[in-house]
């Protein structure tokens, strides 16, 4: 994949709300959990496990509800199934829209350590100070008018 969105209203275009934690997660890379035309549960399990404890998200089970989660570990979740699409490019619009302070300096060191690893990250954000309070020295930014 070339291109992975994450998308700016996360409870209706980023997550699925009656699908559990897990689901959400793997839904948009479920052809790499494949073997032929079978689901394979292990590498599922495999994956998912990889990216929670990756990018931190705070889960007791990840069989609960999606909506269990606050919104900061539910944006985290969209993060994760963009990146488990293995993609050139992550497009992030809003990515701090609607989290705690908290889960804003959690989401920006997940944008950090992605773009350290090598993948290029185009964020969108009506909040230019908040974005330049925590970018990379390796960032860009363009201001349209």
């Amino acid at each position: 994949m070339v291109l992975a969105l994450v998308p700016e209203d996360r409870q209706a275009e980023g997550l699925v709300q009656t699908l559990d934690i897990e689901k959400n997660i793997s839904l948009s890379s479920l052809k790499t959990c494949c073997n032929k035309f079978v689901l394979s549960k292990q590498k599922e399990d495999e994956y998912v496990d990889a990216q929670i404890k990756d990018i931190h998200i705070k889960v007791a089970d990840k069989h609960l509800p999606i909506l269990s989660l606050s919104g900061g570990n539910q944006q985290k979740c969209v993060i994760g199934k963009g990146v488990l699409t293995d993609p050139k490019i992550l497009l992030m619009d809003e990515p701090s829209r609607g989290i705690d302070i908290g889960a804003k300096t959690e989401v920006f060191d997940i944008i950090n350590q992605y773009a350290d690893r090598g993948l290029s990250i185009i964020c969108v954000s009506s909040e230019l100070k908040e974005m330049l309070g925590n970018r990379q020295p390796s960032c860009r930014f363009i201001k349209r008018y």
